[in-house]
């Protein structure tokens, strides 16, 4: 009995001078992981703008609603010019969606995805103009506005050859919180 006892202490004191190097159990869980706020969640935001310096890929003559808002976009700067004169072989229009995380702070970068609505053939290579954010309720919460080489996909069910697979966004950190 007196042997068994001595073993016995032998591993507490060895146990209690590991424990200090042990990891902590708890460290794989954050508090985010496990727990959430009631009535706090992403917000979704949703923008129309225009993607221009395509390679002749961008959108053709009969999508009317492109040739109106290059006019109209040209006109706000200052530049009168009938809609029909305008050729737009090199822009497309394009929706832009993003998940406004909650509490996200001003000025913060955030995702977008950027999608042709019309029958633009490729995005690769255009700059998308700055396009504002809405979320439902009509406030504007952000800006979008991507770099010639952030936007990936031609149609969001389209994969293009060599995008990777894991559901990234076309514009990584390509809108800002206003």
């Amino acid at each position: 009995m007196g042997q068994i006892m001595k073993y016995l202490r032998l591993a507490l004191i060895i146990a209690l001078a590991l424990l200090p190097w042990a990891p902590p159990g708890n460290a794989a869980s954050r508090v985010k992981d496990v727990a959430a706020f009631e009535g706090v969640r992403d917000n979704q935001i949703v923008g129309y703008g225009l993607v221009v310096g395509l390679n002749g890929t961008g959108d053709r003559s009969q999508t009317f609603f492109s040739t109106q808002t290059l006019a109209n976009i040209l006109e706000r700067s200052g530049i009168t010019i009938s809609p029909d004169r305008v050729r737009v072989k090199n822009i497309a229009a394009v929706m832009v969606t993003a998940n406004l995380p909650p509490f996200v702070r001003q000025g913060s970068r955030i995702d977008v995805t950027v999608s042709s609505i019309g029958d633009a053939q490729s995005l690769q290579g255009g700059v998308l103009i700055m396009t504002p954010l809405k979320a439902a309720n009509g406030e504007t919460y952000g800006t979008g506005q991507c770099c010639s080489r952030g936007i990936q996909r031609r149609r969001p069910w389209q994969q293009c050859p060599g995008e990777p697979s894991d559901g990234r966004p076309d514009c990584q950190r390509g809108a800002r919180r206003t």
